[in-house]
């Protein structure tokens, strides 16, 4: 069950800034143009050139050793999240591979309140764009243009910024560092 569904407030990590406005919270012209959850809604196969928010803004791809990083003070990349959190501005967009993997290794390193206050603020701010059965032949295909040293779920995030046209991903895996036309903020 959702915890507003049991009455308990929402845990939010603080000032992530993707919707404009200090703590991530949505400005009323951002939650105009997001579903439910700031989920934008976008047919799949489209490919485009270079994608933007309806700002304008390039849009970001976030990988889970960012929120990993973010939420686990004993990471080695701990200080590098804290400072990029304070410098994300654009739209953000995550797979529901990297959300789950995020939150796994959370919830095993600090246990389920963490993972679930991680996995609360990835829905609440990020376009999360899932895996299906129709776009699981292109994203095998790029785990096999890599001869499988990317994970699946990191095929799928070089995937999505293939397909989408999203230049950057924040990530502290060297494993992007493969990847052509991918720029990786770290």
């Amino acid at each position: 069950m959702r915890p507003e569904v049991l009455g308990r407030p929402r845990r939010r990590l603080p000032r992530v800034v993707p919707g404009g406005r200090p703590g991530g919270r949505q400005t009323p012209e951002t939650a105009d143009r997001r579903g439910h959850h700031g989920h934008h809604r976008r047919r799949r196969g489209c490919r485009q050139r270079q994608e933007t928010s309806p700002a304008g803004r390039i849009l970001i791809l976030l990988d889970s050793s960012f929120f990993i990083a973010l939420a686990d003070s004993k990471d080695r990349w701990h200080p590098s999240a804290l400072r990029l959190r304070k410098k994300l501005a654009g739209p953000l967009v995550m797979s529901d591979l990297v959300v789950a993997e995020a939150v796994t290794v959370l919830g095993h390193r600090k246990g389920g309140r963490a993972a679930r206050a991680v996995y609360e603020y990835i829905v609440d701010n990020c376009e999360i764009e899932y895996l299906d059965a129709r776009t699981m032949p292109e994203v095998f295909q790029e785990f096999l243009r890599h001869d499988g040293t990317l994970s699946v779920a990191d095929a799928h995030s070089a995937w999505l910024m293939s397909s989408r046209g999203i230049p950057e991903i924040l990530s502290f895996d060297s494993d992007f560092d493969k990847v052509t036309g991918v720029e990786r903020i770290r």
